[in-house]
């Protein structure tokens, strides 16, 4: 049988394992939901989850006026049987029974935007089956939608139900160890214990019962349980019986593998007993046990000492008094026995003359069966060696009882050694030996109880020494517990300073005040040579000229270790609280954080389409202004410095987009010394006047596979790093080299081209270098970084296949190392400037629809064609768009913006698949964010664009599909 036999309450393990979140909310039918379908949550909450299940802490985030549930794979086990159920649904549904404390904390941050949280806070929650108890530590924070409203309450928790409970209840087992010390009475250390049962494991009743005497039980707390259910007691296992209205938890105190007595704990049937609280209910009771034990043994000892006065005090008396029944005189010759007046009645021999000469065998005739023999066989010895004569034997007497007496006399022989006469004396002892006998069983009983007890018990006699009186003692008694609670074998006949020569007078002299004053003591004292700590009580055995003292003691090295480590765990409690607290406002930090890149990002997104929108026209404009006044040298010039300007907005525009994390990655063939040399305005700009910027490009650079934007925001990233690593100042080196690798650990064999960038700031140590590219990890000050830097630069690297290294030292700078794929391609010169190509693909009289609901873009791009020949006719939606290809006019393209109110591009394009299957569709849209999966298949050309790229992507267009 295991420690703990749980019947039909058994606690069973969450059906769903970890990892089945992210799963789980893909297959949820959302349509039960009060959320609705994850694609129309709002921005907010879909960041926020994405944050959530990707998180090692619990987390639940509660959603909306209704508090919709939604929580990661770490918070499962925290709910228990309310997983799955609760996925999805409002709170109340499945936490009805702490809705009355959990509501209104809920409501509370949600109308007031205020974070709440508490350390081992307080719930009480069914998840098992069953109602408990439970300790968190929280931390409710709300979350906000773009608008600025409370969008839903985020809680961390951590439960920390098993240490309250564990620390708790050492406290209390320490508390019943100060308790039991100084009680004196057996019951009441027992009372004691159900007490602190009772109310530590919310049992509805304790019941104790004694098993060495059988049909005797005692109740400490309530009701007999026996009334409600059947125990069963198996060695030294717990065993659980259950009834339809009561279970129950059996605790046996073994002594020697003998059951001596238990403690039982009724509850209701729903609850279901850990090992943990069968552990503690098995400490408090062998505690009690051991406590009631000791009191019992010192009982019993003053006891004992008090009756072996008391007794030898009444024999002293009944000897006074006359105990002496009578005298004999027996002539030996003849056998006849001559008794005085006393005897004769006292043994209610037959009245008359001869009724004082009896023979001796009428005599032993009234001697009790048992004990004729005895006598018989002690009086032929006295005769035949002559002398004293002594012997106890029962005798009946003239109520016809028999009573113990003891016959004492004397033989008389002649000078030759012949036996003559026995005169003697008949005394009465039976009170004497009914007090012996008691005292056996007394004694016997001590005897036994000293040999059973665990804890250490020794009579010592104090002795006079070279130290002075009462300078040392000698162990008398010592019971076997003495040894194993001491660690000392072999005390009994010892004196003290023969074991201990040395650093035993402080000792001896408390137990010298026990002897003289009479008052016990209870102490803690550690035996340094066995390193001990022991529990000592101590007090006066018998008069103080025995110079006698019982001394019980119990080995507490453990307690006392236990409560060391007690005090060590308050002390590193208090430094994880602090640690977790600081953890929750990372996340938190963190949260935000990913809401405000968010929000960032559909801010920039936003602004970037209505800017390129914007440029659309413009660049189209300056370019057939170009055109149309081709030879006028000033015009030409003021031209080319507009289209030159749009051309830095429109890079100005990706590289937002690429910061707030919308720019989608798109790598090619990039010219890296054009790009870092490119970069140097800004770059000095970034760090300031007190860092010198060094750039040191190889010659014959390959072109490096990346994304231009994302890399120029990689080395920004790096160099604002390590601007912040040279507070005073320092020297800031870019180096681009060609490097082949072979064997390396996370790159595949080839040709890179290597940017490394390198401070002589403060460098990092180990610890901070591990951590540095986590995401959200920064060592900067709250608001000073988000922590989001290097891991974007990290993984912008493993994308395209290349890696990012950290090399530092303290004190000695740090360089940051970026590899990139070499391209095959040949390298090309870009041009310096953006130059008016002079000739157009002109394509006359083809017939294109255009649309978009921007007029000042639609009309642009509508005059960008129709120079280029093209017959161009315009709507502004794509219901308009629908109207007229229903009525079969004639176009061999349509153009279409794809961000529109009522219908987008892509959807338009559908409409037109199925109307016109083999119509070419070209999308248009200011959202360089948006990737393939948008669009599909579909052409794409993002704005601004100038004409020569329009044109020549439509004539391409209209050549593929065999409409030109």
């Amino acid at each position: 049988m295991s420690s703990l036999a749980i019947g039909k309450n058994q606690r069973r393990s969450p059906s769903l394992h970890t990892g089945d979140l992210k799963t789980l909310m893909q297959q949820c039918d959302w349509s039960r939901s009060p959320l609705g379908p994850p694609e129309a949550w709002s921005p907010s909450l879909k960041t926020t989850v994405g944050m959530m299940l990707a998180a090692q802490a619990q987390i639940v985030l509660f959603w909306g006026p209704e508090f919709v549930a939604l929580y990661n794979d770490a918070y499962t086990p925290t709910i228990g049987d309310k997983h799955p159920r609760a996925l999805g649904r409002p709170a109340v549904e499945s936490w009805t029974e702490l809705w009355d404390d959990l509501g209104p904390l809920l409501r509370g941050v949600r109308e007031t935007g205020k974070t709440f949280h508490a350390k081992d806070r307080a719930f009480y929650i069914e998840r098992h089956g069953y109602g408990e108890t439970v300790y968190f530590d929280v931390s409710y924070s709300a979350v906000p939608e773009v608008d600025g409203t409370v969008g839903g309450v985020l809680c961390i928790v951590s439960e920390t139900t098993q240490r309250v409970l564990g620390t708790r209840r050492q406290t209390a087992l320490l508390d019943l160890e100060d308790q039991l010390r100084t009680v004196g009475d057996a019951e009441e250390a027992k009372q004691i214990a159900a007490k602190l049962l009772q109310r530590e494991l919310a049992a509805s009743s304790v019941h104790y019962s004694d098993l060495d005497s059988p049909g005797t039980e005692q109740h400490l707390a309530g009701p007999s349980l026996l009334d409600h259910c059947r125990t069963t007691v198996l060695g030294n296992a717990l065993g659980v019986e259950t009834s339809s209205d009561t279970c129950l938890l059996d605790i046996p105190v073994l002594r020697n593998g003998q059951v001596v007595g238990r403690f039982s704990m009724a509850c209701a049937p729903s609850r279901c007993w850990t090992d943990e609280e069968a552990q503690f209910a098995r400490s408090v009771a062998e505690r009690a046990w051991s406590a009631a034990e000791r009191v019992r043994a010192e009982a019993l000892l003053r006891e004992s000492e008090a009756r072996q006065r008391r007794d030898a005090e009444r024999v002293q008396l009944a000897l006074a008094a006359g105990a002496i029944i009578g005298t004999w005189y027996l002539d030996l010759a003849t056998s006849r026995l001559q008794l005085d007046e006393s005897l004769v009645t006292a043994l209610g021999l037959d009245e008359g003359p001869r009724r004082q000469h009896i023979h001796l065998s009428q005599f032993v005739a009234l001697v009790h069966p048992d004990d004729a023999a005895g006598m018989q066989a002690t009086m032929q010895k006295a005769i035949e060696r002559g002398g004293l004569y002594m012997h106890q034997h029962r005798i009946r007497r003239a109520d016809g009882r028999y009573y113990w007496v003891e016959a004492s006399g004397r033989i008389n022989t002649e000078d030759d050694g012949t036996p003559l006469t026995f005169p003697g004396v008949l005394i009465d002892i039976e009170e004497r030996r009914q007090t012996e006998q008691r005292i056996a069983a007394s004694e016997a009983k001590y005897r036994t109880l000293f040999e059973q007890i665990d804890e250490g018990f020794c009579v010592v006699e104090l002795l006079d020494g070279e130290y002075g009186p009462l300078s040392d003692y000698r162990h008398l008694e010592a019971n076997p517990a003495f040894s194993a609670n001491t660690g000392l074998p072999d005390v009994i006949g010892k004196r003290l300073r023969e074991l201990y020569p040395q650093g035993v007078d402080g000792w001896i002299e408390i137990i010298r005040q026990v002897l003289l004053s009479g008052e016990p003591v209870r102490l803690d004292h550690e035996l340094a040579a066995t390193g001990r700590y022991l529990e000592i009580a101590a007090f006066r055995a018998g008069p103080v000229e025995r110079r006698r003292v019982a001394i019980l003691l119990k080995d507490v090295t453990a307690r006392k270790h236990a409560e060391a480590e007690l005090q060590r765990l308050n002390r590193e409690l208090e430094e994880r609280v602090a640690q977790a607290i600081n953890e929750r406002k990372e996340a938190l930090a963190r949260v935000h954080e990913m809401q405000k890149m968010e929000t960032i990002g559909q801010l920039t997104g936003g602004v970037a389409h209505d800017f390129n929108n914007l440029l659309t026209p413009i660049v189209g404009a300056l370019e057939m202004v170009a055109r149309l006044q081709d030879g006028d040298e000033r015009i030409k010039r003021l031209t080319t410095a507009g289209l030159q300007a749009a051309e830095r907005a429109r890079t100005l525009v990706q590289r937002l987009l690429a910061f707030a994390r919308r720019q989608h990655l798109q790598a090619r063939p990039t010219p890296i010394r054009n790009l870092v040399c490119g970069m140097e305005d800004l770059l000095t700009r970034s760090l300031g006047p007190q860092i010198r910027l060094e750039i040191d490009c190889a010659a014959k650079l390959p072109q490096a596979m990346t994304d231009p934007n994302q890399l120029e925001l990689a080395l920004l990233n790096l160099a604002v790093n390590a601007r912040d690593a040279m507070p005073n100042g320092g020297v800031l080196k870019i180096a681009v080299t060609e490097q082949s690798v072979e064997g390396h650990s996370k790159l595949a064999a080839g040709r890179y081209v290597r940017i490394a960038v390198s401070d002589t700031g403060l460098g990092m140590d180990a610890q901070t270098m591990r951590r540095a590219v986590e995401p959200f990890f920064t060592t900067k000050t709250t608001g000073q970084g988000t922590g989001l830097g290097l891991s974007m630069v990290h993984g912008f690297a493993a994308q395209l296949g290349g890696d990012f290294s950290l090399t530092s030292e303290p004190g000695h700078g740090t360089t940051a190392s970026l590899w990139l794929p070499a391209s095959t391609e040949p390298m090309t010169d870009e041009p310096a400037r953006i130059a008016v190509k002079a000739e157009l693909r002109r394509v006359p009289a083809t017939p294109v629809l255009l649309v978009d609901d921007e007029e000042l873009v639609r009309l642009g791009t509508a005059e960008m064609l129709s120079d280029a020949g093209y017959v161009v006719q315009q709507v502004a939606s794509g219901h308009e768009a629908l109207a007229m290809l229903a009525k079969d006019i004639e176009v061999k393209v349509l153009i279409t913006d794809y961000a529109m109110p009522g219908m987008t591009g892509v959807e338009l394009a559908h409409r037109v698949n199925q109307l016109r299957p083999t119509l070419p569709v070209l999308m248009i849209t200011g959202f360089a964010a948006m990737d393939g999966q948008a669009i599909g298949e579909l052409p794409r050309l993002s704005k601004p664009f100038r004409q020569i790229e329009l044109v020549d992507t439509v004539a391409s267009l209209l050549e593929q599909t065999g409409r030109g």
